[in-house]
């Protein structure tokens, strides 16, 4: 599980205005956004193509009590162009209400700010090493 941490978010459901906060951002995550997000809600720290869709992912898990996951690619604010997978989890103190989703991130691009601290990209560059 340590490999994966990196790309690990948990949000808050949130009972205000702010309807998800994040709790907690991977180390990964901060590096590719460049900044900490942490205490935020979604509606100030989302990283997506818009504020709308960022919403519409969280409403599903929490509405739908399941599991989403998000492919696609999208524009950020430097210009760049991303493309992930984004798996995002229900979790509940209850097994009735979402009160957290647990997210998790796969980026197909290539990042210069993270590589160096990317624990999956050391891995995967590591086996493309050995092949060749």
């Amino acid at each position: 599980m340590k490999p994966f941490l990196p790309r690990i978010s948990l949000i808050d459901v949130v009972p205000d205005e702010r309807r998800f906060v994040y709790r907690l951002v991977g180390t990964e995550e901060v590096a590719l956004r460049g900044y900490d997000p942490t205490g935020r809600s979604i509606g100030q720290g989302f990283f997506g193509p818009n504020r709308e869709l960022a919403f519409r992912h969280y409403g599903y898990v929490v509405e739908n009590r399941a599991p989403f996951c998000y492919r696609g690619d999208f524009e950020v604010e430097d210009g760049a162009i991303e493309n992930e997978d984004v798996l995002f989890l229900p979790l509940s103190e209850d097994d009735e209400k979402v009160n957290m989703i647990l997210l998790f991130y796969f980026d197909y691009s290539d990042h210069l700010r993270v590589e160096a601290s990317s624990v999956l990209l050391q891995t995967q560059n590591r086996k493309s090493d050995d092949q060749a």
